[in-house]
């Protein structure tokens, strides 16, 4: 019984993580712009959530959170909402069957997600509908994006180890 109300109040506290995080970021309230590099501090929070409490889990948070940004953003077309829900699906089984639950997996897989998720949100939005392909976008866009998002791991990863216990 008490395994379960932890679960519940993990899940809240999750849940609850995602909409503030949400509301300072796209409230203009609390912005964290470095030059170009952006971060989705969302992403790192899916990440740390797949790998303490599963691949499905991930999946939950990945489609709230897309759900979300989808809201904010003009012409994504549900881009958010299935990147994310992958995305959180995918960590939750590569940390399951594939990497061990500490913080040098859990930067390797935050970086590798944010990676797919910049490129893919590049090819998709962009690439695709006809724009040149933009090696400038990947030295001064991309690469400090990543590495900008996945900093943001390393809490995340303390706050959901917390969590699980």
């Amino acid at each position: 019984m008490t395994d379960k109300r932890q679960k519940i109040l993990a899940n809240a506290v999750n849940f609850s993580l995602i909409g503030v995080i949400f509301i300072f970021r796209y409230s203009g309230l609390f912005v964290l712009n470095i030059g170009e590099a952006t971060s989705i501090m969302i992403l790192p929070l899916i990440v740390a959530i797949s790998i303490f409490f599963g691949e499905f889990s991930g999946f939950m948070a990945g489609l709230v959170s897309g759900i979300l940004l989808d809201t904010q953003v003009v012409g994504s077309s549900c881009f958010n909402l299935f990147a994310l829900m992958l995305l959180g699906l995918l960590s939750g089984l590569f940390s399951t069957y594939l990497l061990n639950k500490n913080l040098n997996s859990a930067i390797c897989l935050s970086l590798g997600a944010s990676f797919l998720y910049f490129l893919s949100r590049y090819l998709f939005l962009f690439a695709f509908q006809g724009s040149p392909l933009n090696f400038n976008y990947f030295i001064s866009y991309l690469i400090p994006s990543v590495i900008y998002t996945s900093i943001f791991i390393i809490p995340f990863y303390y706050l959901e180890r917390l969590l699980r216990r």
